[in-house]
């Protein structure tokens, strides 16, 4: 998944930059959302949980520290994006979807749960 965004306003919601940031496994992540729910804190433990999942990639000029702790891979273009799907991959062959509302949803892939 490469997700492009300018993030403007950085991560945006301290609860979802604690979820994200603050933790380094989903057990953890869960708990803390579990104990103290909130909604910018289950977007962070579900974008932690795509990185988790598959590979995620985010294209922005954000520093790429608050994303150490999650396995989101932080690059500066599309072009360094698609370099990395292909290395990550093993494939120069790529599938595309453009989602024009990105920000409002998360893909599934047919038959998920």
């Amino acid at each position: 998944m490469i997700v492009v965004s300018a993030c403007s306003e950085g991560l945006g919601d301290k609860d979802l930059e604690h979820i994200l940031c603050d933790f380094d496994n989903m057990k953890d992540r869960e708990k803390a959302v579990r104990d103290n729910f909130s909604i910018g804190g289950f977007v962070g433990f579900q974008a932690a949980e795509a990185a988790e999942n598959f590979n995620f990639i985010l294209v922005t000029e954000m520093d790429e520290k608050p994303f150490a702790s999650s396995k989101i891979h932080v690059v500066r273009d599309i072009e360094e994006a698609l370099a990395l799907t292909r290395s990550l991959t093993g494939s120069d062959e790529l599938d595309a979807w453009i989602m024009p509302h990105g920000a409002n949803t998360m893909p599934k892939i047919a038959g998920e749960c």
